[in-house]
C-alpha cells in the first residue's frame, strides 16, 4: 500500500469518518473521495502525505477546522473542499494555486451556506468512534447442535376405509320340511256303454211309417285327472351382515289338499245309434 499513487472513491455513498492512516501513504498523489456522506473533521495526519498533489473532499458532510498542515503540503496544487460544513480555514489554503471553499460555514467568505442551516447541522456533534471497527468479544463455547433434519413432508391424508361389518358365522337355516303330498283319488272307471244291435223289423204288408230311431243311450265320460301340482322352492334368505336374527321357529309343514274333481253338468252330446239301411218298401200290386 505504500506504493499506492491514486485513490478515487467518489460517489459511493460512504458514511463514515476519514481515517488518519491516509498520512502513511507517502507516494499518494491523488486522493478523491467526493460525493459521499463522510462525516467529522479532516484528520491532521493527512498532512504527512508529502506527495499529494490533488485533494478533493467536496460534497460531503465534513465539519470543523481545516488543518494548516494540509494546505502547507509542498506538492499540493488543487484542494477542493466545497459543499461541506467546515467552520474555519487557515490563510495558507487561500494561497494555494487552486482551491474551492464554496457552500460551507466559513465566516467572511463568499457563497457560504445560510447561518440557520449551519446551526442546525452543527448542533448535532459527530462521534467518529462509533464508526471504528471493534472486534466482537469471543462467543462462549457452545455445544454443537445436532444437524437439524427437516421434517418429512406430511403424507397426503388417506381416506379412512369404510369399516366392514364383522362377519357373523351363522349356520344356514334348516331346510323346510318336505311337503306332504296326497295323490289325487283315482277316478272311478265306468263300464263302456253297451250299444244294442237292433235287427230290422220284418216288413209289414201294409204301408207303415218307418220306426223312429231308438233313444240315444246316455253314458258318462270319466272326469280327467287333476293337473299335477307344481312346486317352487322358496327363495334363499340372505342372513343379515352383522346382527344375529332371533331364533325363528320352522315353518309349519305344507299340506297339499288336491282340488275336488270337476263335475260336468252340461248336456251330453247325443249318441247316434248304429245306422242301418231301411228295408225297401213292399211292392204294391
Amino acid at each position: 500500500m505504500s506504493n499506492l499513487n491514486e485513490i478515487i472513491l467518489m460517489n459511493n455513498a460512504f458514511r463514515s469518518c476519514l481515517p488518519s492512516e491516509i498520512g502513511r501513504l507517502k507516494n499518494l498523489t491523488v486522493f478523491d473521495v467526493s460525493i459521499n456522506q463522510l462525516l467529522g473533521p479532516l484528520p491532521d495526519a493527512v498532512g504527512n502525505a508529502v506527495s499529494l498533489e490533488q485533494l478533493n473532499v467536496a460534497h460531503n458532510l465534513l465539519s470543523g477546522k481545516i488543518p494548516a498542515s494540509i494546505c502547507m503540503l509542498p506538492n499540493l496544487q488543487n484542494f477542493t473542499y466545497s459543499f461541506n460544513f467546515f467552520t474555519g480555514e487557515p490563510p495558507a489554503c487561500l494561497a494555494l494555486p487552486a482551491f474551492d471553499d464554496q457552500r460551507n460555514c466559513l465566516p467572511a467568505r463568499p457563497l457560504q451556506r445560510p447561518p440557520a442551516q449551519c446551526k442546525s447541522f452543527l448542533s448535532k456533534p459527530v462521534d467518529c468512534n462509533s464508526f471504528k471497527w471493534t472486534p466482537s468479544p469471543p462467543s462462549p463455547a457452545t455445544h454443537p447442535w445436532p444437524p437439524h433434519s427437516s421434517p418429512a413432508p406430511p403424507s397426503p391424508e388417506q381416506p379412512s376405509p369404510t369399516p366392514t361389518p364383522p362377519y357373523c358365522d351363522q349356520s344356514p337355516p334348516p331346510p323346510p320340511p318336505a311337503p306332504t303330498f296326497f295323490p289325487p283319488p283315482h277316478p272311478k272307471s265306468h263300464p263302456p256303454p253297451v250299444y244294442p244291435h237292433l235287427s230290422p223289423p220284418p216288413p209289414h204288408p201294409s204301408h207303415t211309417p218307418s220306426p223312429s230311431p231308438p233313444p240315444p243311450v246316455q253314458y258318462t265320460y270319466p272326469s280327467p285327472p287333476p293337473p299335477s301340482p307344481v312346486y317352487q322352492s322358496p327363495p334363499p334368505t340372505t342372513p343379515p351382515p352383522c346382527e344375529t336374527p332371533p331364533e325363528a321357529s320352522p315353518p309349519p309343514p305344507v299340506v297339499y289338499n288336491p282340488p275336488p274333481a270337476p263335475v260336468y253338468e252340461g248336456p251330453l252330446p247325443p249318441i247316434i245309434g248304429v245306422p242301418y239301411a231301411s228295408p225297401p218298401p213292399p211292392p204294391f200290386y
